[in-house]
Order: structure tokens, then C-alpha cells, then sequence
């Protein structure tokens, strides 16, 4: 388009660039119709130098406190507020319980750190595997040296294998849950954070688990942090061996 009005110019006639072409055609709603090659997306991989293996490895049994973490962010939304909530969660594996959290309203890197940094506070003589996916939170260098610096072990999700970080998104989701159930009625922002708050106290502190035999994430962390560790190993899901059962079928059959 802007060659074509280009072409139209008298000698002596201001030239139209590229970007005041499309401001025109955004305002008055007119669009190219030649149509464009699209190139596939791929995954973005961040350099080797960032990135960490998968050595939780979907294995999400823990033995002890402070064992194994995994952290994730999630947006938190509400009807009639228009600004979004994002919480950063740093969850045990062994008892579910958050060991640190952030809340804001911008998914950045402060908001993890704010996460992190809770959770070091809280549990200073903590040197876990922490495992992740693979956003940019994630695999920025000072992120690695941090947890270098703490002795921890990074490990991060595969490409594309939500499932390789299923105990925090199934966390987070149960938050969810409990914030839309307990905390409908929030009416601005200020109200949103205060309502995520409320939820992950009930969580911690009233919300029963079946497989802690009916106590809650933070009685399963107190017992164990005053020595009385037990073991509660995940139960097996019968429908996912089954799916992975199909899955190695058709990959034999190829």
C-alpha cells in the first residue's frame, strides 16, 4: 500500500512511510487483502548458558521438607475488576505447603524474586531442587546464580510438557477454586490481592488433603519441621498410566 500512494505523488510531493500507511489504514479500518505467509512459530529456546535439565524429571515424591520446590506464576482474575492479580508461587513438594509467594500486578521478574526471596527468608537453611518451566523469570543468569548462591539445583520443565511442573498447576488451580468459592465479591484490585491472601491462609491452615490422611498442608509442615517426618506418597493415577500406556503403543506400532 505505501508503494502504491508512493507511486501516486506528484514531483515535489511529501513521501508516506511504512508506519504512517498502517496508522491510516488502522484508523479507518482498512486492511491488505493479498494475503501473507505466516511462518510457523516455534518454541523460543533461550541459550544453553540458561537454561537447566529436567532432573526433577516428573519424579514429585518427596521424603522431607525442603527437598524438592517448584514455583510457577498464575494470573488471578475476577468479574467487574479489569485489572488482573498475578500470583508467583513457591510450593514443597513434600507437603504442598507455600514456602514463599508474591503477588502484583505485573508478571516481571521482581514479582519471582519477591517469591523467592520469601521463601529463602522463611527457610534459610534450605538447599532444594527447584524446578520450573522454562519462562523468562526463569532463565535469566542472575536467576541461576542466585540459586547457586543459596545451594540449590535448578531444574526446569521440557519445551512445551506442562505436566513436567503438574504439582504447582494443580496448586494453583486449587487456589482458584477456593478464592472463587469463599471471595466471589471482589470489587477492585486492592480487594482481588486480599481475597488470594485469604484463600492461601484457608489453604494452609483449613483445607483437609486425602492424601495427608485428612490433615492440612501446614500441619504436614509443622509435624515435619518438628521432626515428626512421614511419608506420603503420591497416589497412582490410573487414567495417566493408562494414556501413556496408549502412547508408547503407537509409538511401538511406528
Amino acid at each position: 500500500m505505501m508503494l502504491e500512494l508512493n507511486k501516486t505523488l506528484s514531483e515535489g510531493e511529501s513521501r508516506y512511510g511504512h508506519n504512517r500507511v498502517a496508522r491510516i489504514m488502522c484508523i479507518n479500518g482498512i486492511r491488505c487483502s493479498v494475503a501473507r505467509y505466516n511462518k510457523p512459530k516455534r518454541p523460543n529456546k533461550p541459550s544453553g548458558n540458561e537454561t537447566a535439565e529436567n532432573i526433577l524429571n516428573r519424579d514429585f515424591n518427596a521424603s522431607a521438607p525442603n527437598e524438592k520446590w517448584g514455583i510457577d506464576i498464575t494470573e488471578v482474575t475476577a468479574p467487574g475488576v479489569s485489572k488482573k492479580a498475578y500470583l508467583a508461587t513457591m510450593i514443597d513438594l513434600y507437603d504442598k505447603s507455600p514456602v514463599g509467594y508474591a503477588i502484583s500486578d505485573h508478571n516481571d521478574v521482581a514479582l519471582v524474586q519477591k517469591a523467592i526471596d520469601a521463601a529463602f527468608e522463611a527457610n534459610p537453611n534450605a538447599h532444594p531442587l527447584i524446578h520450573s518451566d522454562r519462562g523468562f523469570q526463569f532463565t535469566r543468569k542472575p536467576f541461576k546464580v542466585y540459586l547457586k548462591n543459596h545451594g540449590a539445583t535448578q531444574s526446569m520443565s521440557r519445551v512445551s510438557h506442562c505436566i513436567d511442573n503438574a504439582p504447582v498447576e494443580g496448586w494453583q488451580g486449587r487456589i482458584k477454586d477456593i478464592r472463587n468459592t469463599l471471595f466471589p465479591h471482589v470489587h477492585n484490585y486492592e480487594e482481588l490481592v486480599e481475597s488470594i491472601h485469604k484463600a492461601i491462609k484457608y489453604y494452609i491452615e483449613s483445607d483437609p488433603q486425602k492424601r495427608f490422611g485428612g490433615k492440612t498442608a501446614g500441619e504436614v509442615r509443622a509435624e515435619a519441621l518438628a521432626g515428626k517426618v512421614y511419608s506420603y506418597p503420591i497416589p497412582k493415577n490410573n487414567r495417566i498410566i493408562k494414556y501413556w500406556a496408549k502412547i508408547n503403543a503407537k509409538k511401538q506400532k511406528e
